[in-house]
């Protein structure tokens, strides 16, 4: 009995059906191909950014004891210059500002307030400002006391980060990172000293005699326990990875082994370049 050989017909299918199996994995593999770039890729970003993150708290250290440094041609400036050095293969910038220096949501008075929103150009600043010293209860507005809810039904407290700014009513939803550099929630009870205010504070504060002026020149002589600072960074691994951080800390004894407590800390924050020497 003679075996028939395969009708053409089915040589044909079995030949389309190789060649569909074949792209098939071909496809397969580009696709794994692809996906393993991109799980490599992915795995040199964390490692980027874990290692940039890393260098933060050593700015952060940086920023404080060059904020306290007693060489004063050393010293770094506490109203926000921009200050940038090589670190660990890397490299930080910093800025620390001086609490004291910014205007503190919890006591400024509105005209202060609305002064500082009119230089940024924020939109019927009078009354902005007279919605935040509502929101913090302050009994002087319109006999309101601190007991009582706000009109919107929101309680009247002090607030606890600058970030809240955008829940007060009326404000731009943008307006903490506008002006994150001259608010604190940690201010001075003496009200914001201009000396070690940077320039958008001094922009909203009222013009001062010279010898006023004179008067409020910050004392390098004054030992930096108890000041309240807080140092920005952005830290620039080897790899290439950035991060950005704020810490706001306290300043204590020198000899100690830290000689500082954070007292919060923000990551990510935006980092304004300007020029750093």
């Amino acid at each position: 009995m003679t075996r028939r050989p395969p009708f053409p017909r089915q040589a044909g299918f079995a030949l389309v059906l190789v060649l569909g199996v074949v792209a098939v994995a071909a496809t397969l593999a580009a696709g794994l191909a692809t996906t393993a770039r991109y799980e490599v890729r992915r795995i040199a970003n964390v490692g980027a950014g874990a290692e940039a993150r890393a260098l933060l708290d050593a700015g952060v250290a940086l920023g404080v004891l060059g904020a306290t440094d007693p060489d004063l041609t050393h010293r770094i400036a506490t109203d926000g210059t921009p200050r940038a050095l090589p670190f660990g293969g890397g490299r930080l910038e910093l800025r620390v500002f001086e609490e004291a220096g910014r205007v503190d949501l919890n006591r400024a008075p509105a005209a202060l307030l609305a002064a500082l929103f009119g230089v940024i150009g924020v939109a019927n600043p009078a009354e902005l400002a007279q919605a935040v010293v509502q929101w913090r209860g302050d009994d002087d507005t319109d006999g309101a006391s601190a007991l009582s809810p706000n009109p919107d039904g929101l309680p009247r407290r002090s607030f606890l980060s600058v970030e809240e700014l955008a829940s007060v009513p009326g404000a731009p939803p943008d307006l903490p990172r506008r002006l994150g550099e001259a608010l604190t929630v940690d201010g001075s009870i003496l009200g914001t000293v201009p000396s070690v205010a940077g320039p958008l504070v001094r922009a909203a504060l009222p013009e001062r005699r010279p010898a006023q002026a004179a008067l409020d020149q910050p004392d390098p002589t004054v030992p930096s326990v108890g000041r309240v600072v807080s140092v920005r960074v952005r830290a620039t691994g080897a790899a290439g990875g950035v991060a950005t951080a704020e810490a706001t800390v306290l300043l204590l004894d020198p000899p100690d082994p830290v000689p500082y407590r954070v007292l919060e800390w923000r990551e990510p924050v935006p980092f304004s370049l300007g020029s750093a020497p």
